[in-house]
């Protein structure tokens, strides 16, 4: 739900097509900026009015970040989201994603389908749309949805990030040793990647 976690991402992409030979394996790790949001969601402007104080703040803000979604080759269309979601299912999706090494691709779906297509991404109907693009096979993919498969361990994981002190997203941990907050450029990823092979 955070646009700067998708800005995050594309900047790293971005970094890794300019350095094709990097050794790389991405994991998403599950993080809610907003875990009392309810299952139906929220009304957008009066989740963003709320976050920030007013909603002459929120624009200022956003603004800046319209600009830095540019600068990674993000057009977003912040007018066509309509309600800030709860976005736990979306955490359990993305774990089975990893099972079958389809992360990163649904991550980068479900970034579209939000802050591209005003999707609401709590629905199971988007989820579900969500893991067939992304070429997942799971006939059950339904019913998983709907029962309470995994929660426990989404669960954990949420609070075990919350443990390590992290405080805001993206947040990026590089073999396990380094911790690197915030939306890096490119080019920092690149400088990230040549010293860390020197």
């Amino acid at each position: 739900m955070c646009p700067w976690r998708y800005i995050g991402k594309k900047q790293l992409d971005k970094a890794i097509e300019r350095i094709p030979l990097i050794k790389h394996d991405i994991h998403w790790l599950p993080f809610q900026l907003a875990p009392d949001i309810p299952d139906q969601g929220i009304d957008r402007q009066l989740y963003l009015d709320s976050k920030f104080g007013s909603r002459q703040r929120a624009q200022q803000i956003y603004t800046k970040i319209n600009l830095a979604g540019k600068e990674a080759g993000l057009d977003f269309n912040f007018d066509a989201i309509k309600k800030s979601p709860n976005t736990f299912n979306a955490h359990r999706l993305i774990h089975w994603a990893s099972l079958q090494n389809k992360q990163h691709a649904l991550v980068e779906i479900l970034f579209r389908y939000f802050f591209i297509e005003g999707q609401d991404i709590s629905q199971h109907a988007i989820l579900e749309a969500a893991y067939h693009e992304a070429g997942i096979n799971n006939d059950n993919i339904k019913g998983d949805l709907a029962s309470n498969k995994d929660r426990q361990h989404i669960e954990y994981l949420l609070k075990s990030n919350a443990q390590i002190s992290v405080q805001g997203v993206p947040y990026f941990i590089i073999n396990n040793e380094y911790a690197l907050p915030g939306a890096q450029t490119s080019e920092a990823w690149c400088d990230i990647f040549t010293k860390m092979s020197l």
